[in-house]
C-alpha cells in the first residue's frame, strides 16, 4: 500500500483534474532544480489549468501552512524558481495560452505559461513584436520574466519587461484575484509586482504592449582589439543619439566558443565584439549603418554590414547560443547578472577578468551594453580541488567591485536564493525594512516563495554567499 500523503495534498488531488497533482519523485525531482547550482526539496507539483486552480492551490496550501512557489521554464540562475522550503510548486506549462491578440490595440492577453518567444511569433503575422527578448526567450515564459523584470538583447531602444506590461491578473496569498493595471489611481501595484520574484502574488495573466515591426534593420558586426575602444564607441554611438536599438558586447572567449558552431559570424584576432542593430524609416537606414561604421572605424576597430535578414538572424542565433557554446569549453560555469552605469561598464568588466585570472578561472562574458547590464560568466572544473572555492572568492571580488562603481546587485536575474546575503552590502536596514513591509502587505503570512530576494530581519550572513549548495 503507497504511503498515505498529507491532508492537504488529498485535498489538492480531489479538487484539481485527474493527474494535475504529482508526488512521485521524478515529477519532483524536476521541479527541484532551475538553472542555477541550488537544489530544493518540495513536497508536491501542481499543474493548474485556469485562476480558478490557481486560487484553489493558494488557499488550500495557505490553510494548511504550507509554501508555495510558482515555476515558469525553470530559467532562472539565482535560484529563484526553488523550492527550498519544500511545500508546494505552482508550474505553469497548462496555462500557456494566447488569449487575444489585438491587432488595433496594439496589445495581447496571454497567461503567465506562455513562451515568450512564441508570443513574439504569433505578433509578428500581424505586423507587430513583442520586444523583450531575453536570450532565453525561446524557453521563458512571461511569467518569469514579469517576476524578474528581464531585460533582453534590445533593451537599449525598447526597454525592460516592465516598460511592456499594461496589466496584471494576480492571485493573492489568501486566494484572492486581482487586476492591477498601470493605469490605475494611487500606488502602482502592477509595478511592485513586476520584478517581486513572485514573492507578492502569483502572477496568472498578463495585458502587454505590442510594438509595429520597424520599416527598415540595420545589423553592423564590429571588431576591436582592445575593450576600452569598444566601450567608447558605444558610447559615442549613444551620445551622437545613432537610432540603436541593441548594443551587445561579446568578449574573446565566447566567440571563440561560438566560431565552432557559427563560423564567420564574428570577427577572428580581436579582444572584444559588438553587434549594433538600428532600427529607421526605410530612407533612413543607410545612413544610420553608414553612421556606425564611421563611429566605429574612428574608435579603431573594424566594421561589418550584416542587414540582410539572412545574415542578421545568423548572427542573432550566434549571440544567443553562446552560452551554449561555451559548455564544449569547461564542464561548469557561474554566471552573474549585475548592472553598472553604463560609463563604468568596460572597467567593471576588466575587474571580472583581472579577479578570474588571479583565481585561475577561465572568464566569459557578454553585456546588454546599451544599458550597463553585464554578465561575467567563470568557467572552471568542479572536479578540481578548491576550483568552487576560487568561484566564490573571484565572485565576491566582482560583486564588490561593481557596488563600488555605483552599480547593483541584478540587472534582470533578480536576487533570489544567489545574492540573498549581499543585499546588505547594497541597502541599508531601514530600505530592506520597506522592502519587508510590501512583502507583509501583500503575503501577510509569507508563504509565498518565502527566503527569496529579501533578506529576514537580524538574519545577518545566516544565507550562503552565492547560494553554492543547500
Amino acid at each position: 500500500m503507497p504511503p498515505r500523503r498529507e491532508p492537504w495534498i488529498e485535498a489538492l488531488c480531489a479538487a484539481l483534474a485527474p493527474g494535475a497533482v504529482r508526488t512521485d519523485p521524478s515529477a519532483l525531482r524536476v521541479v527541484s532544480r532551475d538553472a542555477s547550482h541550488v537544489r530544493g526539496a518540495p513536497a508536491a507539483l501542481a499543474y493548474p489549468e485556469s485562476t480558478g486552480d490557481v486560487v484553489t492551490c493558494l488557499r488550500i496550501a495557505g490553510d494548511a501552512g504550507v509554501p508555495v512557489v510558482a515555476r515558469g521554464a525553470g530559467t532562472s540562475l539565482a535560484g529563484g524558481a526553488l523550492p527550498v522550503h519544500g511545500g508546494l510548486v505552482l508550474a505553469f506549462n497548462r496555462m500557456a495560452r494566447l488569449l487575444d491578440l489585438d491587432v488595433a490595440e496594439r496589445s495581447a492577453l496571454v497567461e503567465s505559461g506562455l513562451v515568450n518567444g512564441e508570443l513574439d511569433r504569433a505578433a509578428r503575422a500581424h505586423g507587430l513584436r513583442y520586444a523583450p527578448d531575453p536570450s532565453s526567450r525561446n524557453v521563458a515564459t512571461i511569467g518569469g520574466n514579469v517576476a524578474t523584470n528581464a531585460g533582453g538583447l534590445h533593451c537599449l531602444g525598447h526597454g525592460v519587461t516592465h516598460d511592456h506590461v499594461l496589466g496584471l491578473e494576480v492571485v493573492l496569498a489568501g486566494g484572492e484575484i486581482a487586476w492591477l493595471d498601470a493605469e490605475d489611481e494611487g500606488p502602482d501595484l502592477r509595478a511592485l509586482v513586476i520584478g517581486g520574484e513572485g514573492t507578492l502574488a502569483v502572477v496568472t495573466r498578463a495585458l502587454v504592449r505590442l510594438l509595429p515591426l520597424p520599416e527598415a534593420v540595420g545589423t553592423v558586426v564590429c571588431g576591436f582589439a582592445h575593450l576600452e575602444d569598444a566601450g567608447r564607441a558605444g558610447e559615442r554611438m549613444i551620445a551622437a543619439g545613432t537610432p540603436a536599438a541593441a548594443l551587445e558586447y561579446m568578449d574573446d572567449t565566447m566567440t571563440g566558443a561560438v566560431r565552432a558552431t557559427a563560423p564567420g559570424s564574428f570577427p577572428d584576432g580581436v579582444d572584444a565584439v559588438l553587434i549594433v542593430e538600428v532600427e529607421t524609416l526605410a530612407e533612413a537606414i543607410a545612413g544610420a549603418v553608414a553612421e556606425v561604421c564611421t563611429i566605429v572605424e574612428a574608435c579603431g576597430g573594424t566594421a561589418r554590414d550584416a542587414s540582410g535578414p539572412a545574415e542578421r538572424e545568423a548572427v542573432w542565433r550566434a549571440r544567443t547560443s553562446g552560452f551554449g557554446a561555451v559548455g564544449a569549453l569547461y564542464p561548469d560555469h557561474y554566471t552573474h547578472d549585475l548592472a553598472v552605469p553604463r560609463d563604468r561598464l568596460c572597467e567593471a568588466l576588466q575587474v571580472a577578468a583581472a579577479s578570474a585570472r588571479e583565481h585561475r578561472l577561465v572568464l566569459c562574458s557578454t553585456a546588454h551594453l546599451g544599458d550597463g547590464n553585464l554578465h561575467p560568466k567563470l568557467l572552471f572544473d568542479g572536479r578540481e580541488p578548491g576550483a568552487w572555492e576560487h568561484v566564490l572568492a573571484a565572485s565576491d571580488e566582482i560583486v564588490n567591485a561593481v557596488l563600488a562603481l555605483g552599480g547593483t546587485l541584478t540587472g534582470e536575474h533578480g536576487i533570489g536564493l544567489e545574492k540573498l546575503a549581499l543585499m546588505r552590502r547594497q541597502f541599508g536596514e531601514p530600505e530592506l525594512d520597506a522592502m519587508r513591509a510590501i512583502r507583509l502587505a501583500f503575503d501577510p503570512r509569507g508563504s509565498l516563495n518565502p527566503g527569496k530576494a529579501v533578506p529576514a530581519a537580524g538574519a545577518g550572513q545566516a544565507e550562503e554567499l552565492f547560494a553554492g549548495h543547500l
